[in-house]
């Protein structure tokens, strides 16, 4: 009788237990191709977003140069031969720095990307006024990696 008892328990088989680590395995595969997305993903986000930043620190700095500066700048005169214009014209040499683009440390986010801003300033559609553009660009970690770009445009009217 003992012999019977042990025929009658319902256990998992083998093939069982193989089709359900498929499944498993299958469902693990699945969660690290989500997870690696997102992560893509969530880096990607956050570059963009320094990016913005970047470009809006900058355009914020250029809207509050002094109008001599603003004025060097539309005169094609580099970033560089400004800065002593921004400067003596009561503007903080920080903010110049930041505003002509020569402050390297902004242009770092801290995590390995590198912004490159460029920007321009032209005499506006009015009287007393400037357009004043600026792109910040990085280069992607995509592979193959692209460049990314992020432009932004205003004007300034100044007396």
């Amino acid at each position: 009788m003992k012999e019977n008892s042990f025929r009658n328990q319902n256990g998992m088989t083998l093939l069982e237990i193989l089709i359900s680590f498929t499944v498993l395995f299958i469902g693990m595969l699945t969660l690290f191709k989500v997870i690696t997305v997102a992560s893509s993903t969530n880096l990607s986000s956050r570059n963009i977003q320094s990016g913005i930043t970047k470009a809006q620190d900058h355009l914020e700095a250029l809207k509050e140069v002094p109008v001599q500066t603003l004025a060097c700048l539309a005169s094609g005169t580099a970033p560089s031969g400004c800065l002593s214009s921004c400067v003596s014209n009561g503007a903080d040499v920080n903010h110049c720095n930041l505003a002509l683009g020569l402050d390297t440390v902004h242009n770092s986010d801290g995590h390995g990307v590198t912004f490159t801003p460029s920007f321009g300033v032209v005499g506006g559609p009015y009287p007393n006024t400037y357009e004043i553009e600026v792109l910040s660009q990085w280069q992607g970690e995509e592979n193959p990696p692209r460049v990314h770009k992020i432009y932004l445009k205003t004007v300034v009217y100044r007396q």
